[in-house]
């Protein structure tokens, strides 16, 4: 068997920060995948002209001691990085690593207000009440397509998007906890009695229905009249 060089490792700081402090105010696409101690607000402060971010989102190593600060809660201030080109995010989190912090995530998300796509992936940090922190801050009004696979967000959450003069045409949307296709059915229905552009599925049936005991209860969802 191969033994692991971990010196062989690309680190965030010493392999990919230098190449972004000369290149990346240039740059229009980033992708990073597999990279410890991923930094979203030195990414954000060194390419603010992305218009496309890939990221597949390795924090620290369980082991004590940050590379760069981490923004650990919400930022009680108008952040002052900008991604106000972004137009498509896919994140994608390692979970064998520490999670991205809250702060970070709602920095990232509020600091986006030209996001058109979004796909998220296995983001433990991305909540129903994160999510309505970011919306209080950037209504994400030029999102048309949203991805959520195996992200704790719940019906609540995605109501909060449910706006007549939102330009969101299509949810997809994947929580393994509970049976979510009722409620994708309900808000079709209203979708085509408005005439509305839009579209919500659960793209996976591998869902439990007894796991209920989340941040927030399982009550029916409003559809407006």
């Amino acid at each position: 068997m191969t033994k692991w060089d971990q010196s062989s490792i690309i680190t965030f700081t010493g392999g990919v920060v230098p190449l972004l402090e000369k290149f990346g105010s240039s740059l229009d696409t980033l992708a990073i995948q597999f990279v410890p101690h991923t930094s979203i607000p030195v990414i954000m402060e060194l390419c603010p002209n992305l218009r496309h971010l890939d990221l597949y989102y390795r924090g620290d190593e369980p082991t004590p001691g940050r590379v760069w600060p981490r923004i650990e809660s919400e930022p009680l201030s108008e952040p002052e990085l900008k991604f106000e080109k972004l137009e498509e995010l896919v994140l994608m989190v390692d979970n064998d690593f520490d999670a991205i912090p809250t702060g970070d995530l709602i920095l990232l998300f509020s600091s986006s207000p030209a996001l058109v796509d979004v796909d998220v992936d296995s983001c433990d940090n991305l909540t129903s009440s994160v999510l309505e922190k970011i919306l209080k801050k950037n209504p994400l009004r030029n999102l048309k397509t949203l991805k959520l696979y195996d992200c704790p967000i719940k019906k609540k959450g995605i109501e909060l998007l449910m706006r007549e003069s939102n330009p969101l045409q299509s949810i997809r949307w994947l929580n393994y906890n509970y049976d979510i296709a009722e409620f994708c059915n309900m808000w079709n229905a209203a979708a085509q009695m408005r005439k509305w552009d839009f579209f919500i599925e659960n793209y996976d049936c591998h869902n439990d229905s007894d796991s209920d005991s989340d941040e927030e209860s399982d009550e029916e969802a409003d559809v407006p009249n």
